[in-house]
């Protein structure tokens, strides 16, 4: 942790506020974020839409059958979750994979780097 942004070394369990506080500091601080801490706000980044995919199916999963019509609210918001967590930017174990590395000193293996 640099110059006191929040805990943005650690993967904890944080929410989006938490992810902008960090990016909002560095910006008020006229500094990036290093290298490690990028890598961290995106595999947070990556884990709280993870959670959001996760509570929109309990609650498309919870409408009961009527939740696989096409036309159901709760069906195609879940379908739009499990198409964003696929995308490379928020694919959470391509994420962590790449903040695990950097972590240990290697350099990522995505392009999101």
């Amino acid at each position: 942790m640099r110059g006191g942004r929040g805990s943005a070394g650690g993967l904890r369990p944080v929410l989006a506020y938490d992810i902008a506080r960090t990016v909002w500091q560095a910006g008020v601080d006229g500094g990036d974020l290093s290298f490690e801490e990028r890598h961290a706000v995106q595999a947070r980044q990556g884990y709280t839409v993870e959670i959001a995919r996760q509570a929109v199916e309990l609650v498309s999963r919870s409408s009961g059958a009527s939740s696989i019509r096409t036309d159901c609210i709760p069906q195609q918001i879940c379908q739009d979750m499990q198409g964003m967590t696929i995308h490379a930017g928020f694919n959470l174990t391509s994420l962590f994979e790449a903040y695990g590395r950097v972590r240990l000193g290697l350099p990522p293996t995505t392009q999101f780097a």
